[in-house]
């Protein structure tokens, strides 16, 4: 059934043909522009969480306008805004925070020649799509990548933590493997890569995680394990 609410916050006068839609990382219905009595018109932008409306305030907007449409990309997390009466070409978006990802390699690998990680060309860690990363230098077809919520402590221990005290010999831990076991298939001789969704969830954004690749070493130490370098990714959304 239909129950009308009462109307509260800045919102208190009428106006029609304005772009609305359901904003769902911010939980709000959004209400843009739309035209009443006065002109060029309402320029302002509104958000109603289901109980009043409150005003936002947006460093940059859309100009005065109205007969906007205006809806939710689910994919991309962010409200389009497309047309109206003025600058009826304009696409205007609202909600990506403009964070760039990143990729940072840190560290020495071990191994003759050491095992070396590196970001996959076109798969940095952006949000809803795969962030990726190579290893080279692998001398077996068994190789796989960690990933740590931590670079400076693993458990009691200060990283980097020394692994020759398990038979790895000049080998260093580099990050907190709190994530253990992820694959790399094999590209080519020595190669091997890793590919992995990054979930299209804005509050990733800003994230820093931490990889680190192993391999299948026969004769390279008493484990016959090596470790590559580490690589820090900081997920964006751009």
């Amino acid at each position: 059934n239909w129950q009308q609410r009462p109307t509260t916050g800045p919102l208190t006068s009428g106006r029609r043909n304005f772009g609305m839609a359901y904003d769902a990382v911010r939980q709000r219905v959004t209400l843009f522009g739309g035209e009443n009595n006065s002109s060029p018109g309402p320029v302002d932008t509104e958000e109603w969480d289901g109980t009043a409306w409150a005003q936002a305030s947006p460093v940059t907007s859309p100009t005065a306008r109205y007969g906007v449409s205006m809806a939710f990309d689910d994919q991309r997390q962010r409200l389009v805004l497309f047309g109206g009466n003025t600058n009826g070409d304009q696409t205007w978006t609202r909600g990506q925070l403009g964070t760039v990802a990143t990729a940072t390699p840190f560290g020495n690998g071990c191994g003759n020649p050491p095992l070396a990680l590196a970001t996959a060309a076109g798969q940095r860690p952006v949000i809803g799509q795969n962030g990726g990363a190579t290893l080279a230098g692998v001398p077996t077809t068994v190789a796989a990548v960690a990933i740590g919520w931590s670079r400076s402590q693993y458990g009691p221990f200060a990283l980097p933590v020394t692994l020759g005290g398990i038979g790895m010999q000049g080998c260093d831990l580099l990050q907190s493997t709190d994530v253990f076991g992820l694959p790399a298939v094999a590209t080519g001789p020595g190669s091997a890569e890793f590919t992995t969704a990054l979930p299209n969830v804005l509050g990733l954004v800003g994230t820093r995680v931490y990889l680190q690749g192993y391999a299948f070493a026969p004769g390279a130490n008493a484990l016959s394990v090596i470790v590559s370098n580490g690589v820090e990714w900081f997920i964006g959304d751009l």
